[in-house]
């Protein structure tokens, strides 16, 4: 739940009408990548940045995410367009939140993050096993501390 805390404290910076923050950049990125709505869902949006400036909930327009089934651009200006939604829609359509699709993902790719997680150990392994044999396969004669009992065995 800590994580969830995390998450949440963050979204409530998202501002949908200024995507060059980085905040609002990785979330924007985040609830598509996800086809998600906020951390928990699309009331989210309540406590973000979108509220504090003063847009009522009725006028708020939400990312295109939020309701899939339904979304507009928000500009005609096609280059700087996103899809935006309606929050009354998003409330109609409960778009999923985040935390529990990225849950959903981690969940489904477990195989494969403890597969990589394996092969990394087994590679660092192997690596220590090689510096072992190669620290023992140099010539112990070599060692300052050999070369003075060999000197004075010889005279």
């Amino acid at each position: 739940t800590e994580v969830k805390g995390f998450l949440t404290e963050s979204f409530k910076h998202y501002e949908i009408d200024n995507p060059d923050d980085h905040i609002t950049h990785t979330w924007s990125k985040t609830m598509k990548d996800f086809d998600c709505c906020g951390v928990n869902g699309y009331r989210d949006f309540n406590v973000s940045m979108i509220s504090v400036n003063g847009t009522t909930v009725d006028d708020m327009n939400l990312p295109g995410t939020c309701c899939p089934e339904f979304s507009v651009k928000n500009s005609t200006d096609v280059k700087n367009s996103i899809d935006v939604c309606p929050y009354e829609q998003a409330e109609k359509e409960r778009a999923k939140g985040c935390f529990d699709q990225i849950l959903l993902y981690l969940d489904d790719n477990l195989a494969i993050f403890i597969g990589i997680a394996s092969a990394v150990i087994v590679i660092e392994l192997l690596g220590i096993y090689c510096a072992l044999i190669l620290h023992n396969s140099i010539d112990p004669m070599n060692t300052g501390e050999d070369k003075a009992k060999r000197y004075t065995l010889s005279t």
